[in-house]
C-alpha cells in the first residue's frame, strides 16, 4: 500500500481559499453550499493538526538546544 502525500499548509490554504471564493459568489446551490461547508471544516481540521505539529516540532527543537 502507497503511503498518501499529505498537502503542503500552503496547499491546504488554497484549496480553503477557492471554498470560500465559491461560497461568497453566492451562485451555489443550499446543497452544494453545505458540501463546500464541510469541505471547509476538513480543510481546516487539517490546517490545525498541520500547525500543532509544527508548533511540536518547535518544542522539541527547543528542548534540545536548551539541553546542550
Amino acid at each position: 500500500m502507497a503511503n498518501k502525500v499529505q498537502p503542503t499548509y500552503e496547499e491546504l490554504s488554497a484549496k480553503l481559499d477557492v471554498v470560500i471564493a465559491k461560497l461568497q459568489d453566492g451562485s451555489t446551490s443550499i446543497d452544494e453550499s453545505l458540501a463546500l461547508y464541510e469541505q471547509g471544516v476538513s480543510i481546516t481540521d487539517q490546517m490545525a493538526k498541520y500547525l500543532k505539529n509544527a508548533k511540536n516540532r518547535l518544542v522539541k527543537i527547543n528542548q534540545k538546544k536548551e539541553a546542550n
